[in-house]
């Protein structure tokens, strides 16, 4: 991987007519090269273009306003909505469906498109794949990639990045990928967020993003519906996680060693322990927060959780 990286590196650095180092770059080295060099292509890119760069801080923000979206199809129409309120800085975001496929559109809007605007593109293209199956833990199943840039060989090392064929000269920067993941819901919480934007979108050689275990990517289903103040979520609205049925689900978690009532119970207990602790919520507002038949329902289900009332609990957790 060594060999790789410095290959990226030496296009990155000679375009930005920065030194290239003579060691082996590890992963970290590569990500503060990378960062220093697009900074300054972006800058180069924006004034060619007669318009202002975008900041790190827009990237940041738009990160985080992804978090509270339902599923990717709206994550992805939140961006959307996002980069034209940016715009020009941000180019022109769009999402179609086209029979088995989603279609993401990136139009950069570029005036004279050249290898330095092309590195700069591709890498804000290689960031929305990470971000996209961040939000909803999985990678993104891609298909086929395009670039609005018409030499390939100004880019050879970075498309092989994209593990996909990836076509030259389009109207367009489109990635294409599996549209079954569109409805993936948003498994994100804000404090793994700065874990992330720490990185991106510069970490293109680093681990990539896998799979959660499905008892994790249950898990955050669950507790975004507790968060947003839905119900809790039955078996059958899980099956949006996986491609299968209910008993493709039930065994798949049975192989993680677990199965949907302790993930119910445990995320309940969770939200339940925290209301208490650091709430001002009643009892019964409790109660109709988790969707229990009624008090004497929460008061039996906690004491089979930590054997004490809910009034106990929170007597003992603040005094």
């Amino acid at each position: 991987m060594g060999q790789g990286i410095n290959n990226l590196a030496d296009i990155l650095l000679q375009e930005a007519g920065m030194s290239i180092p003579d060691e082996n770059l590890d992963n970290e080295g590569f990500v503060r090269l990378y960062r220093a060099a697009i900074d300054r292509l972006c800058a180069r890119a924006a004034a060619m273009d007669g318009k202002g760069a975008a900041a790190a801080r827009d990237l940041a923000m738009l990160c985080r306003s992804l978090l509270s979206c339902p599923n990717l199809e709206s994550a992805i129409h939140c961006a959307a909505e996002f980069s034209a309120m940016l715009h020009p800085r941000i180019g022109v975001l769009g999402l179609r469906v086209e029979g088995t496929h989603a279609v993401f559109l990136m139009d950069t809007q570029r005036r004279r498109p050249d290898r330095c605007s092309c590195l700069v593109d591709v890498t804000g293209l290689l960031g929305f794949v990470q971000l996209f199956g961040w939000l909803i833990g999985e990678r993104l199943r891609l298909r086929l990639v395009a670039l609005g840039y018409p030499h390939r060989e100004d880019v050879m090392p970075f498309l092989g990045l994209f593990e996909v064929p990836v076509y030259m000269g389009a109207p367009v920067y489109r990635l294409e990928f599996d549209a079954q993941q569109l409805t993936r819901p948003v498994m994100r919480r804000p404090e793994e967020l700065l874990d992330f934007t720490s990185t991106f979108p510069y970490n293109i050689v680093g681990p990539r993003v896998h799979a959660l275990p499905l008892r994790f990517r249950v898990r955050a289903f669950m507790d975004a519906a507790l968060a947003r103040g839905k119900p809790m979520p039955e078996l059958g609205a899980l099956v949006v996680l996986i491609d299968g049925s209910e008993s493709t689900l039930r065994r798949r978690l049975r192989e993680e060693g677990t199965n949907y009532k302790a993930l119910r119970d445990l995320c309940l207990r969770e939200a339940a322990e925290r209301y208490l602790a650091h709430g001002t919520w009643t009892v019964d507002q409790i109660v109709e927060r988790l969707g229990f038949s009624d008090s004497l329902a929460l008061r039996r289900a906690f004491r089979r959780w930590t054997g004490m009332t809910p009034t106990q609990y929170r007597k003992s957790v603040t005094g």
